[in-house]
């Protein structure tokens, strides 16, 4: 049975950090609202340790590897295609088809 790490809430407000083992990600979510914990962060846990794990992807990463100009661009093209009604994926597909740049292709 899979273990998931969770960050929540008990009901006076106090966040509790800890692990729960259930079948699946909305199991464990349930588990906790039932024990009257109320989630705020729930992942499954890889059993291993992982210190001071950076996210590839985050926004701050994408700045520093792209650049404010492009990244700017890029949020603009992304506003336009959604705001003519064309869904996230979709959109997202369709920037990643026509920018050249190989880190936001990875990114994306």
């Amino acid at each position: 049975m899979p273990v998931y790490e969770y960050v929540a809430l008990d009901t006076r407000g106090k966040k509790l950090k800890g692990i729960i083992d259930a079948g699946s990600l909305t199991a464990a979510r349930q588990r906790l609202r039932d024990s009257s914990i109320y989630p705020i962060e729930v992942r499954e846990s890889s059993g291993r340790k992982k210190e001071n794990v950076v996210d590839d992807r985050s926004v701050g990463n994408i700045l520093n590897r792209v650049g404010i100009q492009e990244f700017s661009a890029m949020t603009r093209q992304l506003a336009t295609l959604l705001g003519a009604g064309l869904p996230l994926v979709q959109s997202i597909n369709t920037m990643v088809t026509q920018t050249s740049n190989p880190v936001l292709k990875k990114t994306l």
